[in-house]
């Protein structure tokens, strides 16, 4: 583990020495100081169901400023990654049934796309995965609700672009999932990569 760390910290100080030539020579702050559009087929990783031997079922909306909302693709988190995804159904007063996969007892975080951007939903209560576990019915759903969405660079979602967001990124290119990690914001240059161009990138837009 103290060799993973070193090997991040070491690939983060060849991003600060990175001349800017290398890093700059197609890019520009204004790339990345809008609201970009994130390409739905590259938005969340993919659910590697087959490693885990539980699961447990919530049934959810999606909700942005009072009202349901539909067309939103949901994700559950958990420290090691990606635990399921899903779609609200239209047709079914816009519900989300997301099946979520496990073993042990871990608090779950919920990412959402609506509309080009990527939010990090709030939730009226933590809600820890449970096997076998039932969360939500249809008359009374498990709320997810959208506030202010992750800006590009926020790798973490801690409101913030810094030298952070860039760790992450590095952490996430060796294989190792950090706690918190919004894929389509450490998708800078939106090529549908997470490659050292993004965490260049992210250095970029925090040093002066």
């Amino acid at each position: 583990m103290k060799k993973i760390a070193l090997f991040s910290m070491t690939l983060l100080a060849g991003l600060l020495l990175w001349p800017a030539a290398a890093s700059a020579q197609d890019y520009h702050p204004d790339d990345v100081a809008h609201e970009q559009a994130v390409d739905p087929n590259h938005i969340f990783d993919f659910v590697d169901a087959g490693i885990y031997s539980n699961n447990m079922s919530i049934t959810a909306v999606v909700e942005k400023d009072g009202a349901r909302v539909s067309n939103a693709i949901v994700a559950a988190y958990a420290a090691d990654g990606i635990r399921g995804k899903d779609i609200p159904d239209p047709t079914a007063d816009n519900l989300v049934y997301l099946m979520v996969y496990g073993e042990s007892t871990v608090p779950l975080v919920f990412q959402v796309y609506f509309n080009g951007k990527i939010y990090v939903a709030d939730t009226d209560e933590e809600l820890n995965y449970v096997s076998n576990g039932i969360v939500g019915t249809k008359n009374a759903p498990f709320v997810l609700t959208l506030k202010n969405p992750v800006s590009p660079g926020d790798v973490n979602a801690d409101g913030t672009v810094d030298i952070a967001d860039a760790v992450a990124v590095a952490d996430y290119i060796i294989g190792q999932q950090p706690a918190s990690f919004v894929k389509p914001a450490a998708d800078v240059n939106k090529d549908g990569n997470i490659t050292i161009s993004d965490a260049t990138r992210i250095v970029d837009m925090v040093l002066p």
